[in-house]
């Protein structure tokens, strides 16, 4: 008679952190590696799944093994005796389960899983790839959550310390326009590939990015928790919410104005490695594309260990007419990566853009001495009262800043000169304006100067 245990796993849906490995195996007594078949898992469809429910299903499981030599088949023969531990791998709707669940069997002796059932639970299922489910509204995609469990029935155990499908998963998404992804992420990827190796056995053939604007939020018990993101004002404050779209905060914002905003890229690909450009765009409708109006790219590089969690400052176009837009991330814009897929690539805020912050110009700067300088600049307080400030250092990053003071709250250009001293010989700095009224703060572009040689005997 064979000693089997038995191991049930509830799952529910989570997000990821930041750590150097981040998946988690299923183990036996002494660390060994729970054998799932050599992560090719064979599982009947039971009769009282929907046509759709075996679609969904199917296509999250199909994602999930996209990038390692894994696979789930599943077997559409309208099994009728389905039930826990009969001997067969079963999927089918379960209303005693909570919410979704990979029950296995295993040989203690062996490590090996004798038996393996996903069961679906007693939940308002969507199986639509739109926003008709969490976090967006009251359904829950089948799609990701099979992408949950698959993990769990080839091998993959919950993770909590970062953003991860392994974690509360139907928070784990990204989202263009209204239509939604669920994918492995980088943490089942990578995981999946060190377990069982590439699907292209080493060639990198199988790549991909993605972005989010979804976050890690701390972790309850073995499960990652996520939540949108957050949009906050040069100085790090939460921008005002002043409605919603879809299950996701509206911020308010000014036409030049400078904003962070907060996302998350992965590499979920084969590849260990990759760097994309990463471009930042401002649209009039929720679908992110290289059409619309472009603000900045940053270069970034992204391993196959942990999501990044990036803060980018941008500066929403001065010329922005008041309205209703949305603040886009588009990982490999150029489309330079030969990816898998590109469904995943964008992440967007709305926002309302309001009466313009101020107008901001840099000049160049004047009276450059050895330890001294002038800051010049024109700015435009746009009939609210505004102060002007100059930040500047030996970098971009600056460090330092002095103040001109207010110019009024006028509706033409103001001259804003103001004198530094205590500056290095024979050094260069950046500078920049930056301009601050009741609707947002303004930066105008760097300018850098060197300043004149050391005196004689000075060091």
């Amino acid at each position: 008679m064979k000693l089997l245990e038995h191991l049930a796993r509830t799952l529910l849906l989570a997000v990821i952190g930041q750590q150097a490995q981040a998946y988690t195996y299923f183990t036996c007594a002494g660390g060994s590696q729970m054998d799932f078949n050599s992560g090719h898992m064979t599982f009947n469809y039971a009769d009282n799944l929907s046509a759709d429910q075996k679609a969904a299903i199917s296509l999250g499981h199909a994602r999930l093994t996209e990038f390692s030599d894994s696979s789930i088949t599943t077997v559409d023969n309208g099994d009728s005796d389905y039930s826990s531990g009969n001997g067969e791998n079963e999927i089918y709707l379960d209303a005693a389960v909570g919410t979704a669940s990979c029950t296995y069997w295993f040989n203690p002796s062996t490590c090996t899983v004798i038996e393996a059932d996903m069961q679906y639970g007693n939940q308002p299922w969507t199986t639509t790839d739109d926003s008709q489910h969490y976090p967006y509204a009251t359904g829950r995609s089948m799609t990701g959550t099979a992408v949950h469990e698959g993990g769990h029935c080839i091998g993959m155990a919950h993770t909590n310390n970062l953003y991860n499908m392994m974690g509360v998963e139907y928070s784990y998404v990204t989202r263009q326009g209204t239509d939604t992804y669920y994918g492995p992420g980088e943490d089942l990827s990578d995981g999946l590939i060190d377990l069982h190796g590439e699907r292209s056995g080493g060639l990198d053939t199988y790549r991909d990015v993605g972005a989010t604007v979804m976050r890690y939020a701390g972790f309850s018990g073995e499960y990652s928790l996520h939540s949108f993101g957050l949009l906050r004002d040069y100085f790090g404050n939460v921008k005002p919410v002043v409605g919603s779209y879809v299950g996701q905060n509206t911020y308010q914002v000014a036409a030049g104005e400078a904003v962070l905003m907060e996302v998350t890229l992965e590499n979920n690909g084969e590849a260990d490695v990759e760097n994309p450009l990463v471009g930042f765009y401002l649209s009039d409708n929720d679908n992110i594309s290289a059409a619309d109006t472009f603000i900045a790219e940053i270069p970034v590089t992204l391993g196959r260990d942990a999501p990044l969690e990036a803060l980018v400052g941008l500066s929403i176009p001065q010329g922005t007419a008041p309205g209703n837009y949305f603040l886009g991330v588009y990982v490999d814009h150029g489309n330079l990566i030969a990816e898998t897929t590109v469904a995943n690539n964008v992440g967007y805020y709305p926002v309302s853009v309001v009466s313009s912050a101020p107008g901001v110009t840099t000049f160049i700067a004047t009276d450059i001495l050895a330890w001294s300088a002038t800051f010049n600049s024109l700015v435009n307080p746009r009939g609210l009262s505004t102060t002007v400030y100059y930040d500047y250092g030996t970098t971009t990053s600056y460090g330092s800043t002095v103040t001109h003071g207010n110019i009024g709250a006028g509706t033409s250009l103001v001259s804003a000169p103001t004198g530094v001293s205590g500056l290095d010989c024979e050094t260069t700095y950046y500078y920049r304006a930056r301009a601050q009224n009741s609707s947002g703060t303004a930066l105008g572009a760097p300018v850098s100067f060197t300043t004149a040689a050391c005196p004689p005997g000075c060091m």
